[in-house]
């Protein structure tokens, strides 16, 4: 459904799109001569735009219609307040705590003009775009956080992938993970090394067999930790040189780097 001048001004308005407002309202000024709304929202865009003229007229209309509106009477103040005529200001702001004694806006602005209302400082303020701050509020730009919230989906869409990616690599293996065939090791491969007395741990025939298989167990349930204790102890101890080369095999498909600790 086609949409009226106005609500299309009004739609470009609240989102800054303040030259495409009055290319919007223009066609239809005759329709909409006696509407507040439509003078207020021409104004509005005309004083974002800084055309001071343009938004006087158009303000000067709308309080024909409604004459003590208190968003009109403060977007009049600022108007007098960037052309310097700080006492026509105050009798806007003045006008409009008559009707809300509690409007902050208007306390703002006069707050401003008894401690700051010189020349340089207005001129300071329309050259920094500080005095936007005391013009009527326009809410929240839907473009703004229509922005916002596409940007954290990505964020949060570019934050799984980078998690993910950056995750230390799972085992190679997924269910049955490793090949017992390719770990299994003849008794005589399985002997320890009787001679090697310069180790860490010393371990029996029947300990050394026990932490190998109980290495290769703990890494089968995901237990990469506790695997990797075990194959440090047959690093580090007279395990048969067959059983710490498997050691250092099945060390490869932790997910987390492993470091050995040898006596020197």
């Amino acid at each position: 459904m086609r949409r009226s001048a106005l609500e299309r001004g009004r739609s470009l308005l609240i989102r800054r799109r303040f030259s495409e407002c009055l290319d919007a309202l223009e066609p239809a000024a005759d329709y909409y001569k006696d509407s507040f709304d439509y003078q207020f929202t021409g104004g509005l865009a005309c004083l974002y735009l800084g055309d001071m003229g343009s938004a006087g007229s158009y303000f000067q209309r709308a309080r024909y219609i409604r004459m003590s509106d208190v968003n009109l009477l403060n977007a009049q103040a600022v108007m007098h307040l960037r052309r310097g005529d700080t006492d026509r200001a105050v009798q806007y702001y003045l006008e409009t705590l008559e009707h809300d004694p509690d409007n902050k806006l208007a306390r703002r602005g006069l707050n401003f003009i008894r401690t700051k209302g010189t020349s340089e400082q207005i001129g300071m303020m329309i050259d920094t775009g500080e005095i936007e701050k005391l013009y009527p509020s326009l809410g929240l730009n839907p473009d703004t956080f229509l922005r916002t919230v596409f940007c954290s989906l990505i964020g949060i869409v570019l934050a799984i992938v980078i998690l993910n990616f950056m995750k230390p690599a799972k085992h190679q293996f997924q269910g049955n993970r490793i090949n017992y065939e390719d770990f299994n090791l003849t008794a005589e491969e399985m002997k320890i090394n009787s001679s090697d007395v310069q180790v860490q741990i010393p371990l029996t025939q029947t300990e050394a067999k026990n932490v190998y298989f109980d290495a290769l167990e703990k890494f089968e349930n995901n237990r990469d930790n506790a695997a990797q204790v075990e194959v440090n102890r047959i690093l580090n101890s007279n395990a048969s040189e067959e059983m710490k080369d498997n050691a250092k095999i099945l060390a490869t498909h932790f997910a987390e780097p492993v470091f050995f600790f040898f006596k020197r």
